[in-house]
C-alpha cells in the first residue's frame, strides 16, 4: 500500500469518528482484499472494531501504549512533540464474500464494507432496486461524482420510500458521503418507532429518542449489548445519523457471547504491548 493511501485512510477515519454523526446505510468506506491477504490500517483513534462475518474477515485492534514520558529540557528547550497516540486496525481476508466492519471511538461509529475476493470496483446497483426507489421516492436523483462514484439525493416522505432506499443503499455502489437524504417529521418518527421496536425485540434496555434530527440513545448496558444496539442503529437507519451515545456501559468484555447480528465475537480490543520506541525504565 502506498504511504499516501495509508495517510488518506487515517485522515478519513479520524474525521468520521470525531464528527457528530455516525453512519447508517450506506457504508462509509469500501475495502477490497484478495483471499488470504492482510492489511494493517493506522488510525488516529479507535476503541473497538468487530465484523458481522468473522468467517470472512478477521479483525484485530491494537491500541498504542499511552505512556508518554515527562518532557525534559534539552539545551534549554523542550524536545519536539511526539506524534499523537493512535491505533492499528488489522483486517485478515479469510474467505470470499462481503463483510461489514464496525469501528467505534469517542461516542461515534463508522461501518466499512470489506469485499474479499471480489472486484476492486463495485458493480452498478441492481436496476430493479433503482426503479423501486424512484417509484417510491418522487424526485429522487442519481448522478456521478468526480472519480466515478455514484451519488443519490432524495426526500424521504413515506415508509415505502424509506424501505426502498434501505434496499438500494445496501448495494456496494453507494458510499455515505455521496448520499443526501432529507426526512420529513413523519418519516423520522417512523424510523424512530422501527428502531425502538428493534431494541425491544432484542431485549436491549435501550431507549431512543430524537431531539430535532439528532438521535439520542440512553440506558445501562453490557459491552455486548452496547455493540448490538449500535449494529441495530446502523441496520435500521438511513444516511448520516446525528448520534448522541449516552449509553452507560458496565461489565467486562467477554462476559457475554453476543456481538454483531448473526456472528460470533471477534478478537476483543486489547492494549498493545508497551511502545517499542523511546522506552525508558521505571
Amino acid at each position: 500500500m502506498r504511504s499516501s493511501d495509508r495517510i488518506r485512510r487515517t485522515l478519513i477515519l479520524a474525521g468520521l469518528l470525531s464528527a457528530s454523526t455516525a453512519l447508517a446505510w450506506p457504508v462509509d468506506v469500501r475495502q477490497a482484499l484478495p483471499v488470504g491477504a492482510q492489511r494493517e490500517i493506522p488510525l488516529t483513534t479507535l476503541t473497538w472494531a468487530e465484523t458481522d462475518h468473522p468467517e470472512r474477515v478477521g479483525v484485530i485492534t491494537e491500541i498504542a501504549d499511552p505512556d508518554i514520558p515527562e518532557l525534559e529540557l534539552k539545551g534549554g528547550r523542550l524536545p519536539p512533540p511526539r506524534p499523537q497516540v493512535g491505533a492499528t486496525l488489522t483486517l485478515s481476508a479469510r474467505s470470499a464474500g462481503d463483510a461489514s466492519v464496525m469501528l467505534y471511538a469517542e461516542g461515534n461509529f463508522a461501518v466499512w464494507r470489506v469485499s474479499v475476493g471480489g472486484p476492486s470496483q463495485p458493480p452498478p446497483p441492481q436496476p430493479a432496486l433503482v426503479e423501486a426507489a424512484q417509484a417510491a421516492c418522487p424526485g429522487l436523483t442519481l448522478g456521478t461524482a468526480e472519480g466515478g462514484q455514484r451519488t443519490l439525493e432524495a426526500q424521504v416522505g413515506s415508509a415505502d420510500c424509506r424501505e426502498a432506499l434501505r434496499a438500494l443503499l445496501k448495494e456496494p455502489a453507494f458510499l455515505a458521503r455521496d448520499v443526501t437524504l432529507t426526512f420529513d417529521g413523519e418519516a423520522l418518527q417512523r424510523q424512530l418507532t422501527d428502531l425502538q421496536a428493534a431494541f425491544d425485540e432484542a431485549r436491549l434496555p435501550v431507549k431512543a429518542r430524537y431531539v430535532g434530527a439528532g438521535l439520542i440513545l440512553t440506558g445501562t448496558v453490557s459491552p455486548a449489548q452496547h455493540r448490538r444496539a449500535l449494529w441495530l442503529t446502523f441496520e435500521r437507519a438511513l444516511g448520516k445519523v446525528a448520534l448522541t451515545d449516552q449509553l452507560v456501559v458496565r461489565g467486562q468484555e467477554g462476559d457475554e457471547p453476543f456481538a454483531a447480528p448473526g456472528s460470533v465475537p471477534v478478537v476483543p480490543q486489547q492494549p498493545a504491548t508497551p511502545a517499542r520506541r523511546n522506552r525508558r525504565g521505571r
